[in-house]
């Protein structure tokens, strides 16, 4: 049970959260403005290409962010006798999921594009875009505290 409060608190107080309830607020102060971004994301045909391809980079990226993190090259044993080994774990898990998620959003928005109002095709493609952006790099964070710590421990 405490584990998966500590995962919900992960994903409700995160800076991932934080991303996204901003760029919901945009979209219900600024409807308007998020409509022209999208007329503008709709004419030009060059913005579908990278749709997908900057979500699966990501994807790769945090992937391998997380496998550092989670396995560094020397010294594992301090880190998995590490009491928090289980979050840090769960938030190298958690990173990936969100770049997955999003990348299959990129995914459904390339696809339906045609079909998605204009303001929320504004707002699923800046969701789409900037939360793995913010995951990647956390974990790209995390990859050099990790390797702090275990150096102070060693």
């Amino acid at each position: 049970m405490k584990r998966f409060l500590d995962v919900l608190r992960l994903a409700l107080i995160s800076p991932e959260a934080m991303c996204i309830g901003l760029l919901s607020l945009g979209l219900v102060l600024m409807p308007q403005m998020y409509s022209v971004i999208g007329v503008i994301l709709r004419a030009n045909t060059d913005v579908w290409k990278y749709t997908i391809t900057i979500p699966l980079t990501l994807l790769g990226t945090s992937g391998k962010f997380s496998r550092q993190i989670l396995f560094p090259h020397n010294n594992n044993r301090v880190l998995l006798e590490w009491e928090g080994y289980n979050r840090l774990k769960d938030r190298a898990y958690f990173s990936v999921a969100v770049c997955l998620v999003c990348s299959l959003l990129a995914l459904l928005i390339w696809i339906f594009q045609a079909a998605i109002p204009l303001s929320w095709l504004t707002a699923l493609g800046a969701v789409a875009w900037f939360v793995p952006v913010v995951t990647t790099a956390t974990a790209y964070m995390a990859t050099f505290k990790v390797r702090e710590v275990l150096e102070r421990y060693r």
